[in-house]
């Protein structure tokens, strides 16, 4: 419910004169129907048509939505306002008026007038499942063939499907430019984000800390998002079955194979390929690093040498190398 008040004036041989005890008319918005008005903002009943004052002042309660106001006295010209929309900011039920949109703003409790915008709560968030918006930066989305919701990341090339899969922003210390799909390890940080550079299964050094795979195309000594968990979509898996255990390559930076590494390359297993496609293929991540015996947790091998074979030493509680 919302209070209309106003006082109504019209020329008179080029004098401005208010509209005093004149008959004002609410009707709906491009209608002749009559609105239904009110006196109070408890609903206590109102007659319309009306008279306005003796000083042109009108005044009346309404429901949410679009009216027209006609005030009309005999000898004076009509005057009509229309299409006055009435809203209560006050009022929580969702009016639903025809052809009113609420776009690009955001929930907020501040009382009206102050500066400084202060936290809303809500009690829920219905995304539309029926109609659901086209995807942007920043604007969460329903997403039926995933059965949930997307959020457009920062630089609009990489949307989370939520609960379904991890990203993490990375800085590419490479030296050159990362691609889509490429497996990346960690080699430091910068800018409190971990910085990487694209993983290769031919060392130890290049392959143990592989954590993630480029989701999208990283200049050098820019930041980008990699995958850690869940699909990365629209890549070229066409070298691929689907259901193929995909591999970090010994001879390819950052490649992804379907072939397992043979020792003394290293076996990493960057998951699994879900379509084969020339360019909407997809895999899923799941990085799995092997492991070298010494790094098992009952093994100590000490400055091993040909010949040497594991022996329990039940004194340590540990298998330790030793001459045979």
């Amino acid at each position: 419910m919302k209070k209309y008040s106003d006082s109504v004036a019209t020329t008179n041989d080029s004098t401005l004169e208010v509209l005093s005890t004149a008959t004002a008319t609410v009707f709906l918005a491009g209608t002749a129907t009559l609105a239904s008005i009110f006196s109070t903002n408890a609903g206590a009943a109102k007659s319309n048509p009306f008279q306005s004052t003796t000083t042109g002042l009108i005044e009346f309660y309404a429901a949410d939505g679009r009216y027209d106001i006609s005030v009309s006295k005999a000898g004076y010209a009509t005057v009509v306002v229309s299409d006055v929309l009435l809203e209560d900011p006050t009022d929580s039920v969702n009016d639903d008026i025809t052809g009113v949109g609420i776009t690009l703003c955001s929930i907020d409790s501040t009382v009206i007038g102050a500066t400084t915008p202060a936290r809303a709560t809500v009690t829920g968030l219905q995304l539309s499942t029926a109609a659901p918006d086209t995807d942007a930066i920043g604007r969460l989305v329903w997403n039926d063939t995933d059965g949930t919701a997307n959020l457009r990341l920062k630089g609009g090339l990489v949307t989370l499907q939520i609960g379904q899969e991890q990203v993490v922003r990375i800085v590419n210390k490479s030296g050159v430019d990362l691609t889509e799909m490429q497996a990346v390890y960690v080699t430091g940080a910068q800018g409190q984000r971990l910085s990487a550079s694209a993983a290769l299964a031919n060392s130890e050094a290049t392959s143990n800390r592989t954590f993630a795979v480029v989701t999208e195309p990283i200049a050098n000594n820019a930041e980008g998002f990699a995958t850690t968990s869940g699909l990365v979509r629209d890549v070229n898996t066409s070298a691929f079955a689907e259901g193929d255990a995909l591999w970090l390559s010994a001879s390819v930076l950052g490649g992804v194979t379907n072939v397992r590494p043979v020792a003394p390359n290293h076996a990493v297993l960057l998951g699994w390929c879900v379509r084969s496609h020339v360019s909407l293929g997809s895999i899923f991540v799941h990085v799995q690093n092997g492991y070298e015996l010494g790094e098992l947790h009952d093994v100590l091998i000490t400055t091993p040498t040909n010949g040497q074979v594991l022996k329990y030493n039940s004194a340590l509680g540990l298998w330790v190398n030793s001459a045979p």
